[in-house]
């Protein structure tokens, strides 16, 4: 049922508000979480890739939840066994996060332990 509602609102958006606005952006990275929710990666997979295009395109600098959209990259990928892509991803939202928070702050840490993971994760395949 919400997945309907974030749809509805995702033509609503795409009607009213410019291609490359935050709130559609947003809107698609909400959709990605339902189908990730749902277990449907590949279809998370297709609205997250959308949120960070829209987001690259609109922002110039790099806040802090565009971390948590990269983040979302990478755990999808992760769950998709493409480990080497999730890497790339979660390596971004650390560095994302560490300029825009600093290195201390636990969100960072979050973001840089998920990268320590993936890359153990690479190591024994």
């Amino acid at each position: 049922m919400a997945l309907s509602y974030y749809e509805k609102a995702l033509e609503i958006y795409r009607k009213s508000l410019p291609s490359n606005h935050p709130n559609l952006a947003a809107n698609y990275n909400n959709i990605g979480g339902l189908y990730q929710s749902m277990g449907n990666n590949q279809m998370a997979l297709s609205y997250y890739e959308k949120a960070l295009e829209i987001m690259q395109r609109a922002l110039s600098n790099n806040p802090p939840w565009l971390a948590a959209m990269y983040s979302n990259m990478g755990v999808t990928l992760e769950e998709l066994e493409r480990y080497d892509e999730a890497v790339g991803y979660a390596i971004q939202a650390a560095e994302i996060a560490r300029a825009s928070l600093g290195p201390d702050h636990a969100e960072t840490e979050a973001y840089e332990n998920q990268v320590r993971q993936l890359q153990q994760s690479l190591s024994l395949l």
